[in-house]
């Protein structure tokens, strides 16, 4: 009995599952590789929350500098400089809203503080506070938003 067979007939097949692999490899990789190549890593995340928080401690620096030249024993000397500290003050607490969620995740109990203390400080220049009351709150505030982020405060 004679069996014939076409030489080199079965050395294409391990070889196509090969390259088939090799293939199918590369493009698993490739897609996994694009899926996650947006994701910004964590300390480039904390670095944009930290960032978006500078802008509030620059708020509160400006409420600190203009609160004192808008109020006058309890009423308002210069509508220009008091609408200028309220300004500052709801951009400051309209950034700090908008980074919350993300303050939550690293210190919540901080991020609550801060907030608080925002609102706090609200409530002082709704009143017509002493600009040395709003200022020393100012700056707690500005401590308690950088503590939030982790930042250390300059000595």
């Amino acid at each position: 009995m004679s069996l014939y067979r076409e030489a080199g007939r079965w050395h294409r097949w391990p070889a196509g599952a090969v390259v088939a692999g090799i293939a199918a490899g590369f493009l698993v990789g490739f897609f996994a590789g694009r899926a996650t190549e947006g994701s910004p890593s964590l300390s480039a995340q904390l670095a944009e929350v930290r960032e978006s928080l500078r802008e509030v401690t620059d708020a509160l620096e400006l409420v600190a500098i203009e609160y004192p030249q808008a109020v006058q024993a309890g009423e308002v000397v210069a509508e220009t400089e008091y609408a200028a500290a309220k300004a500052d003050l709801e951009r400051a607490q309209q950034v700090f809203a908008r980074e919350r969620p993300e303050l939550d995740v690293l210190m919540p109990a901080e991020a609550a503080r801060a907030e608080r203390e925002l609102e706090e400080l609200g409530e002082l220049i709704g009143a017509r506070a002493s600009p040395d009351e709003v200022a020393q709150k100012a700056q707690e505030t500005g401590a308690a938003v950088r503590a939030a982020a982790l930042v250390q405060e300059a000595r």
